[in-house]
């Protein structure tokens, strides 16, 4: 079965986001299904889920020349759009329950802007999403490619969760050929040993790819974001076992709002083996690809 592959299109990153979605699909001869929350007063509300082409071109020009440059790279049968009126999170965690993998665009703020955006439409649907999500999510800002030719960090503060993370990075480091950089906090698991010591299986079956470990702190955000400039991936992990209003929802807000590279957010300690599985065989067989152009965005799912 081909990586199911979703994506949220609309807002000011929503097109970038459908970029970097269309270079994963490409990669790995996925299945990409576009998402679009239209507003209830929208031509496209009452034209039922899945509207003709034609129609998307008089309702919403920008979204119509969008599905057609990705089809016109992946193949008709390989894109479909989905389009409903509700709120862009709802509906991309309802096709989340079908994804190996979603991708959302990031706020609008400005990379490293600690502005308090948490009112911002965009900063919510991705933070909902990498929250609420049973698959891995990616919430990707523009870059202009810079960040492709780095390093993939993983922020490793938290020994339950860090077997999805490691999963993730050490497959998208040995595809994109490139360095690891594992961020440990000063956490232990319950034999007492610290997040650097589940590396060792993971070293032994990914020689070829080079790995730093570096102690992030007690508080291992501001660490993470500044590893994550000129990234090409940032690794993090949401855990469902925390509400949102302690401090690991929080430091999530913070990386979603402020990495400048794309992050990827794995499963929490009960998705552990499930988002390991799903994003390992999606990026196992993807090939390098650099970021293309982003198509024109449209409001609504995403950014």
């Amino acid at each position: 079965m081909r990586p199911q592959i979703v994506v949220g299109l609309g807002g000011s990153t929503g097109g970038h986001a459908l970029a970097w979605a269309l270079d994963q699909a490409a990669g790995c001869a996925g299945q990409l299904l576009i998402c679009h929350g239209c507003r209830p007063d929208s031509a496209l509300a009452t034209a039922g889920p899945h509207p003709p082409l034609a129609l998307l071109e008089l309702a919403d020009p920008a979204l119509a020349r969008a599905i057609a440059a990705a089809r016109r790279r992946l193949g008709g049968d390989r894109v479909q759009l989905l389009i409903r009126p509700e709120h862009p999170a709802g509906l991309l965690l309802d096709a989340a329950r079908r994804a190996d993998l979603v991708v959302v665009g990031a706020a609008t703020g400005r990379p490293g802007d600690d502005r308090d955006q948490r009112h911002d439409r965009s900063t919510g649907t991705a933070y909902i999403v990498a929250r609420q999500a049973g698959c891995p999510v990616a919430v990707v800002r523009p870059t202009g490619g810079a960040g492709q030719l780095g390093q993939v960090v993983v922020g490793a503060d938290d020994p339950g969760l860090i077997d999805a993370q490691l999963a993730a990075a050490f497959d998208w480091a040995d595809q994109h050929r490139c360095g690891l950089t594992v961020l440990t906090g000063g956490a232990t698991d319950h034999d007492g040993r610290p997040p650097a010591a589940r590396l060792g299986p993971w070293r032994r079956a990914y020689p070829q790819v080079p790995v730093q470990v570096r102690p992030a702190g007690a508080d291992p955000v501001p660490e993470m974001l500044r590893c994550a400039r000129g990234a090409r991936l940032l690794v993090v992990a949401r855990d469902p076992r925390r509400p949102a209003g302690r401090r690991t929802g929080r430091a999530l807000r913070t990386l979603l709002t402020q990495a400048t590279a794309p992050v990827l957010v794995t499963g929490g300690a009960a998705q552990s083996a499930t988002a390991s599985e799903s994003i390992r065989s999606m990026v196992r067989s993807c090939s390098p690809s650099s970021v293309t152009a982003a198509p024109a965005s449209a409001s609504g799912a995403g950014g």
